[in-house]
């Protein structure tokens, strides 16, 4: 991200949409400064202000806005017990290569560092409960914004109705060089989640792969009474 940012922006890309995980990262860290800010009356305005908080190296301040994401997170957003962790445990799912696998499977391991774009370990179950938090049940925003943020493709990669109503599609993917591990989530009509978790690529060639998302749409579509 340092060396992201430190190439600055030109004049020819303002404007114009590139598509960077590592703005989430960012967000991440904004996040963190946030919350580490503390609310200060100057001159009889209220303003807020930088804590003189963070340590002293980069790597306590990394350490540190991935803490602080974590429990922000964890108290705001995983609110139904969902899990709250970055690293890969033993009975994880391992990762494979297709068609043929050239070991006995990847542990993706630890992706702390990439929180905010990506790093959460979650079980399909994990994800549903999420998605009908956020959706439905209001405890982490009202039912009516959360429409409204589906409506206006926040977060989401895929608006369409192949009949019977509005789909909402988020596509996920994660790339060692060999072995993939790749999701797909669907807001159905009717007020039904879908999530399809699969651990290894749809066909010989990543990342230039079929992306899951439009494969288990055209199949969802296809079977549309």
């Amino acid at each position: 991200m340092e060396a992201v940012v430190n190439t600055g922006v030109s004049a020819a890309n303002v404007g114009v949409y590139q598509y960077e995980n590592m703005n989430f990262s960012l967000c991440r860290i904004l996040l963190a400064t946030l919350l580490m800010t503390t609310l200060k009356r100057v001159h009889g305005v209220k303003t807020y202000q930088f804590a003189d908080l963070w340590p002293a190296t980069d790597a306590a301040r990394d350490l540190l806005s991935i803490q602080s994401y974590q429990m922000y997170v964890t108290k705001r957003v995983l609110i139904s017990g969902e899990t709250d962790r970055f690293m890969s445990v033993p009975g994880d799912a391992l990762a494979y290569a297709f068609p043929k696998p050239p070991d006995n499977g990847w542990v993706s391991g630890d992706h702390s560092t990439t929180v905010g774009a990506a790093g959460w370990h979650f079980s399909t179950t994990d994800v549903l409960r999420f998605m009908g938090d956020f959706r439905r049940r209001g405890t982490i925003v009202k039912p009516r914004l959360a429409q409204k943020m589906l409506d206006d493709s926040f977060g989401i990669d895929m608006i369409t109705n192949p009949g019977g109503g509005t789909i909402y599609g988020k596509n996920g993917y994660w790339y060692d060089g060999i072995r993939v591990e790749q999701a797909t989530v669907f807001f159905l009509p009717r007020q039904t989640e879908f999530v399809v978790l699969v651990n290894s690529s749809l066909r010989k060639n990543p990342p230039n792969d079929t992306w899951l998302m439009g494969f288990v749409e055209s199949i969802y579509a296809a079977h549309l009474s």
